[in-house]
């Protein structure tokens, strides 16, 4: 049970319940659902910001990406330590990928263009 990090599910279950739904207890290689899930509860707000100022938006999360990493920034983990994946740093992923399907990189169009010439 040590192995799968569900003894504490065993010994005290309303507890480790309750962190479950906080977000804090993670059982054995389901350390990203929990990024998942914050990354999508947040999404419908930064898109609806990404449709009206997409560089402002792509440029905060830059900056909350090396806030994050500068000092330290993280989520608690159940019952110790922090999140495997940091979502402070996994949103800038999230945001950047947001931004090309928005048409972030339109105005870079011409330098990767490549043209076939039929003559």
């Amino acid at each position: 049970m040590d192995q799968f990090n569900v003894a504490y599910l065993m010994n005290s279950p309303v507890e480790t319940l309750s962190q479950g739904l906080l977000l804090k207890f993670k059982p054995l290689n389901l350390d990203v659902l929990p990024l998942n899930i914050v990354l999508m509860a947040a999404f419908p707000i930064g898109l609806w910001c990404m449709l009206r100022w997409r560089n402002a938006v792509l440029i905060g999360s830059i900056g909350l990406y090396l806030a994050g990493r500068h000092y330290g920034l993280n989520f608690p983990s159940y019952p110790a330590g922090v999140w495997y994946f940091n979502p402070f740093a996994w949103q800038l992923l999230f945001v950047f990928g947001a931004w090309l399907a928005l048409g972030g990189a339109e105005p870079a169009d011409g330098c990767f263009a490549f043209r076939c010439s039929t003559s």
